[in-house]
């Protein structure tokens, strides 16, 4: 159990950070009709890092 429990954490607190961007972006366009690109953008640059920084 001692050595699930970080992955755990981590795994839990990842996923609501990437549950509230989401819903952050439902949200914007179920009130504005349209995507916003600062919201979507922002949300959307960790990919292209992470992938760039395993290089």
């Amino acid at each position: 159990m001692n050595d699930v429990f970080p992955f755990v954490v981590v795994g839990l607190t990842a996923g609501s950070v990437y549950g509230i961007a989401g819903m952050g972006l439902v949200l914007t366009y179920k009130t504005s009709g349209s995507g916003r690109c600062p919201h979507s953008c922002s949300s959307a640059w960790p990919a292209p890092s992470a992938a760039s920084a395993w290089r």
